[in-house]
């Protein structure tokens, strides 16, 4: 019995530390985001900033690889609302990083390797801290928040 009780709060501190436990508050929260992300993805209000390049694997020369990035925004406030990048190299990775007054709020990644395998990673956040990560370790979690406040800082210094 005392071995459950302590399987449980060991389990559940951890869960809650990484964002993870589910609770009806935190679902109300998410649904909030999402929807917010939805209605970032589908708007026209935006201009739209985009670079795109080459990748050259000087071992290969006949692979075609390459990136493009993208930034939605509103130039007149200085306000950055989306950046989506793609890359193509020897897996195919698209990344969506979504920002709510110039804060990272949620992202997202998606690697496809050759061989057809997937792997989909989303992450919330509230007032920069990670509130709940979706099919996420830790070092994706951190990674997807460090690029996606990059890309904000880099918006920013324009």
């Amino acid at each position: 019995m005392m071995f459950r009780l302590f399987i449980t709060l060991f389990f559940g501190s951890i869960f809650r530390f990484y964002g993870q436990e589910l609770t009806k508050e935190l679902e109300l929260r998410l649904n909030k985001i999402d929807s917010y992300v939805k209605s970032i993805r589908i708007s026209n209000k935006f201009s739209e900033s985009r670079s795109e390049g080459s990748i050259i694997d000087e071992n290969n020369p006949d692979r075609n690889e390459g990136f493009s990035y993208y930034e939605y925004f509103l130039p007149d406030k200085k306000e950055l609302f989306r950046v989506e990048c793609f890359s193509s190299t020897n897996i195919n990775l698209t990344e969506n990083y979504f920002y709510k007054k110039n804060k990272l709020l949620y992202a997202e990644s998606q690697i496809e390797y050759l061989n057809g395998e997937k792997k989909f990673t989303k992450i919330y956040l509230e007032n920069g801290k990670l509130i709940y990560g979706q099919k996420s370790e830790f070092e994706n979690s951190k990674n997807l928040m460090e690029k996606g406040n990059n890309y904000l800082n880099e918006f920013m210094k324009e």
